[in-house]
């Protein structure tokens, strides 16, 4: 991770269904977005950036990823 030695902002999620599965997806967005991970990170981190959904019988019917739609800039 950049490393900083100014102030760094706080950060809460919340899941509007209250299921706790989207929020490593849409925390490693966020870092993202802000410039805060590196390729590094972000390659060992790929599993749960976009999680994969299985059903009862374990088939894969799709996926998490999340967007950030912000102007901010780090």
């Amino acid at each position: 991770m950049r490393r900083h030695s100014g102030p760094r902002p706080g950060v809460a999620l919340k899941s509007l269904d209250g299921s706790s599965r989207a929020l490593p997806p849409a925390f490693l967005a966020l870092l993202e977005h802000l410039g805060e991970l590196g390729e590094a990170e972000l390659e060992r981190l790929a599993a749960s950036r976009r999680p994969i959904l299985r059903d009862h019988a374990g088939r894969e019917v799709g996926h998490l990823e999340a967007v950030v739609r912000s102007p901010m800039r780090a």
